[in-house]
């Protein structure tokens, strides 16, 4: 957990943010930039913060071309403790390595963030930290023992409104299908899901949170 609040510096604005805030980029053995969602990849890596206007303003400006010729000049790929956080100054005559940067990063990156919220979910409900069917979620909403209601995107507008009603500081999340959810969670019809506090929510908050950076959430603060 003292990974996700380490403060990474992003390559385009240069400011300083906390991990979970931010993306990893790592360099493949065949030159191809791949995104590191969960920090762990070997090499050397850059960050860049969790919105997809920076990540296309890095490819924009070139800043993978400079990190991937800091990565070439130091030559040393397989220390990951050193990330490169300034690919600004000077790069070394020669300091050359092929990268190859995917179509479309910014939406590459969407859809694995959103990918990974789904998988997050699993971990919610094996942590014990979810609570699902209409009336369990009603009393939990109203007991105010869980702070985020998440519903399908394709569920009845009237379901969420009952749930909603007289409800305060209640986080609404409807970016997930029906599908998407009841695949999630190996349920069918996954409509209306409650998340109560703990470790495993805050993860899964977090992630949502970078996949915000990327999408327009229909997320709501009530």
């Amino acid at each position: 957990m003292k990974a996700l609040h380490k403060l990474r510096r992003c390559i385009v604005s240069r400011e300083s943010y906390p991990a979970y805030k931010m993306v990893r980029f790592v360099l493949s053995p065949d030159g191809d930039l791949v995104p590191d969602l969960r920090g762990r990849l070997p090499g050397r890596g850059c960050w860049v913060e969790a919105r997809r206007e920076r990540v296309d303003e890095a490819v924009r400006k070139k800043l993978f071309n400079r990190f991937a010729a800091k990565v070439a000049q130091t030559r040393q790929r397989d220390d990951r403790a050193q990330d490169i956080d300034d690919v600004g100054g000077d790069i070394a005559p020669g300091s050359k390595l092929t990268l190859t940067i995917p179509e479309g990063l910014s939406d590459s990156v969407e859809r694995m963030l959103r990918q990974r919220c789904l998988e997050l979910l699993g971990l919610v409900r094996q942590s014990g930290q979810m609570v699902m069917g209409f009336e369990k979620v009603r009393s939990a909403l109203q007991a105010t023992m869980a702070p985020v209601l998440l519903t399908a995107s394709d569920g009845a507008d009237d379901g969420r409104r009952k749930l909603c009603q007289g409800i305060e500081n209640l986080r609404v999340i409807d970016i997930f299908t029906r599908t998407e959810l009841s695949q999630a969670l190996g349920r069918e019809n996954a409509v209306h899901i409650a998340l109560t506090s703990g470790h495993a929510t805050n993860r899964f908050i977090h992630e949502l949170e970078r996949l915000q950076g990327f999408r327009n959430l229909a997320a709501d603060e009530d």
